[in-house]
């Protein structure tokens, strides 16, 4: 994986405001047998009463904590944490006593960004093990950071984070690393996010159900004209998601997508679902986005779900795919990819440790300065497109023949963008921003560093280039810089070494086992517009291009 580890340090205070140092107690009592490590007064071995440890070893110098039996010097510690950020309403921060010693509330204070101090209502001591849930305003998701204070001392600062809808960012285990998008549990031991959006997706490695997951989207007849007449323009929809598991009702807000895949109502129609269009709180699963991709350029029914499933096997940031029948009005319109939106918070929030922008890209459009306005802003905030206009800027100045890494490290996180530009050429996605400047997404962190996201995977495995053959800005940086070349290089071989290793291990016959499966299914789709049974062949063809690619970029220098 490429995303950052949130590492917090624990910092530990007792006694005076201002004194960061352990605070010793007269005699403690440790605990155990065997070997201990701590610190007491001197080392020595024994039974009995005694400084130091009781039977086994103790090493250590100072005052401090023994483990062992009898009696020993101990410390105390005072380790309040923050243990679970809830960012959408009500808004909470829950703060955990991991130390050895009781805390007064007094000590404590939570701060949202650079907002005023709360102080947590009066009550008892935090006790050790306890948990105590603070209410906050104004902690947006990923935008701001919490600060913990004690004595008016910092002790944690932790960035909140986007998550599901109606999901936590928390701890696991309770009072250590890492974070992870939790269940809501205030006052309590933090419990993992069952993660019931799975249910919409298929993993790379599973099979091709012989029956689909079901998306019913009922539509009045009003809004059905208003789709004919204005396609790009939201209406509501009751939308009901039925698999092996249940029915689940979600009201959303749906539209037509597509450009050249764009058909309409009428046809077997592309959809965005979006399911806080109108209801701030909408979700489904805790998505928030969707969209039903019609696959009318994807006759093997099979580039999405292999494009996508690659990036994600390769840890790259990418929304997760599946398959779905969907009907409209009861109308059954066909065999449909279910794919999560690109800037949906669950995207962001699995794929990235900070999310400041995501920008869609424009088909030609590129990294230059004065080009800023000509992106779509899909999340976040740019006033003024400063954040990507320190990026231009950042390329601008770069000289050919330098060093691309070197003097554009703080504007682009190369790691990523060599890893996601390789993938698209080992896969053939010539319709990408790799190759062409189409279908991607400019994502930029809290630290103003870009990535891409790659999207419109539908025409991959179909068209091979090299690194000679692209157009983008970022390649062409890279392909100045003969470090960044040969990093490329490098990358482009490990992806195709990765992709070559899951076929060879079951991958090339499950796929074409699936495509047997997906022959049968799109049978049924009479919106389709392509012979469902070359589904087989097209498969077998994708396959053999891959074998291809992976000669073309199997060396380090393609």
């Amino acid at each position: 994986m490429f995303r950052p580890l949130i590492i917090v340090a624990t910092v530990l205070l007792a006694g005076a405001a201002c004194d960061p140092g352990p605070v010793s107690l007269g005699e403690g009592e440790g605990e155990g047998e065997g070997e201990g490590e701590g610190e007491g007064e001197g080392e020595g071995e024994g039974e009995g009463e005694g400084e130091g440890e009781g039977e086994g070893e103790g090493e250590g110098e100072g005052e401090g904590e023994g483990e062992g039996e009898g009696e020993g010097e101990g410390e105390e510690r005072l380790s309040v944490i923050i243990n679970e950020l809830r960012c959408d309403a009500p808004d909470s921060v829950e703060l955990f006593n991991a130390g050895n010693i009781a805390v007064s509330r007094a000590r404590l204070a939570v701060q949202i960004g650079t907002d005023t101090p709360i102080i947590p209502p009066a009550g008892d001591d935090l006790a050790v093990g306890e948990y105590l849930t603070v209410g906050v305003t104004g902690l947006p998701c990923g935008r701001k950071s919490v600060v913990l204070l004690v004595d008016d001392v910092v002790v944690d600062d932790i960035p909140s984070h986007l998550v599901p809808a109606e999901a936590t960012w928390g701890r696991i285990p309770d009072g250590d690393e890492p974070f992870a998008f939790n269940e809501p549990s205030p006052d309590g031991p933090n419990i993992p996010w069952a993660d019931e959006g799975a249910r919409l997706f298929l993993d790379l490695n599973a099979p091709v159900p012989s029956t689909l997951p079901r998306f019913d989207l009922t539509v009045d007849a009003v809004d059905i004209q208003g789709l004919r007449d204005a396609p790009d323009v939201y209406v509501n929809a009751a939308v009901r998601y039925t698999d092996a598991a249940g029915s689940v009702d979600a009201p959303a807000g749906i539209r037509i997508k597509g450009q050249s895949t764009r058909r309409t109502i009428d046809q077997k129609a592309s959809f965005k679902v979006d399911f806080n269009r109108f209801d701030d709180a909408g979700q489904l699963f805790g998505i928030e986005k969707i969209a039903l991709n019609n696959m009318t350029q994807d006759n093997s029914a099979t580039h999405e779900r292999v494009f996508y499933g690659v990036l994600q096997r390769r840890g790259l940031p990418t929304p997760r795919v599946g398959y779905v029948d969907v009907f409209v009005n009861d109308t059954f319109f066909g065999v449909y990819i279910v794919l999560e939106a690109h800037d949906d918070p669950v995207v962001l929030g699995r794929s990235y440790a900070s999310s400041q922008v995501l920008y869609e890209g424009e088909f030609g459009q590129d990294l230059f300065v004065g080009n800023e306005g000509v992106f779509d802003l899909d999340f976040g905030r740019d006033p003024g497109r400063i954040a990507l206009g320190a990026v231009t800027r950042g390329l601008e100045a770069f000289v050919t023949g330098g060093g691309a890494f070197e003097d554009t490290f703080d504007v682009v996180d190369w790691d990523i963008v060599l890893h996601n530009m390789a993938t698209d050429l080992v896969l053939g996605h010539w319709d990408s921003y790799t190759a062409t400047k189409n279908n991607y997404y400019f994502h930029l962190d809290d630290d103003g560093r870009l990535t891409v996201m790659s999207s419109g995977a539908d025409q991959a495995f179909t068209e091979s280039r090299g690194f000679d053959q692209t157009s983008s800005r970022l390649m062409s940086v890279c392909l100045a810089d003969a470090g960044c070349t040969e990093a490329l290089a490098a990358v482009a071989a490990e992806v195709a070494a990765d992709v070559e290793a899951f076929l060879d291990d079951g991958g090339r016959d499950a796929l074409t086992a699936d495509a047997l499966t997906l022959r049968t299914l799109l049978s049924r789709d009479t919106r389709r517009e392509w012979d469902h049974r070359q589904i087989p062949f097209l498969v077998a063809q994708m396959l053999t291009f891959l074998d291809g690619q992976f000669a073309l970029f199997g060396s380090p220098a393609p």
